[in-house]
């Protein structure tokens, strides 16, 4: 007689940046996790990943765009190159600013621990994708914009205290100007 095999058991998710799928590193991300951005401060072998982290929240941020320009243009093939180079020279520039800030407020996180985790606070941003398909009222009345702007900050906020492993109130103002620099930067470099 055949015996039905015992059950896989379920791993848990993993929180580890470096480690699992990465759905469920974005995930953890857009929940807000502080755990998680904490995880990811301390990931040292986590940087290459968050790399691509970025350069895949680029691409679907502008995937709208890319898309058009695939239908139009024969080397779109070189705006998504384009898009992943300046999607990293973007997240440099942003970690080398928060060093910077970071450094004025007397805090000593490390660059590597800035960019991992700031590359995180990104995710919020993937949002702009769904912006060409939202009901004309909500965009007339920038209800996504709003979100995601009050989103993105939380997470940068978030990141920020992760990082730096200070109060929330100190983190909450090491956070606005780096926010402020993601937000220019971004629009600078979208589309």
């Amino acid at each position: 007689m055949a015996t039905d095999p015992p059950p896989i058991p379920r791993r848990p998710l993993i929180l580890a940046p470096s480690g699992g799928p990465i759905i469920n590193r974005l995930v953890s991300a857009l929940m807000l996790r502080p755990e998680f951005y904490a995880a990811a401060a301390a990931d040292v072998d986590g940087t290459g990943a968050t790399g691509a982290i970025i350069c895949l929240i680029a691409l679907l941020r502008d995937s709208p765009f890319l898309y058009h320009l695939s239908q139009t243009e024969p080397a779109w093939g070189l705006a998504l190159l384009l898009t992943a180079l300046l999607a990293l020279l973007r997240w440099a520039a942003v970690g080398l600013f928060a060093l910077a800030v970071s450094r004025l407020a007397r805090t000593r996180p490390t660059y590597r621990s800035l960019l991992r985790v700031l590359a995180y606070a990104e995710a919020p941003t993937l949002l702009i994708a769904f912006d060409p398909w939202l009901p004309p009222a909500s965009q007339l009345l920038y209800l996504p914009d709003i979100a995601m702007n009050v989103w993105t900050f939380t997470a940068t906020l978030i990141a920020m205290r992760a990082a730096t492993q200070t109060s929330l109130m100190r983190a909450a103002w090491l956070a606005v100007p780096i926010y402020l620099v993601q937000r220019i930067t971004l629009v600078l470099v979208s589309q």
